[in-house]
């Protein structure tokens, strides 16, 4: 995954998203999402 906001990974299958917002502020997020499948899916 890329992202343009910080992130930390919690675990192998999520992300935390760390994203300050005032009350009633909103903020898009854009991400992008790459999977791998396959015998070399670790690349």
């Amino acid at each position: 995954m890329t992202f343009k906001t910080r992130s930390e990974k919690v675990d192998a299958n999520k992300v935390k998203f760390l994203i300050p917002l005032q009350p009633r502020e909103k903020r898009e997020l854009t991400y992008e999402l790459t999977t791998r499948l396959g015998t070399n899916a670790t690349r």
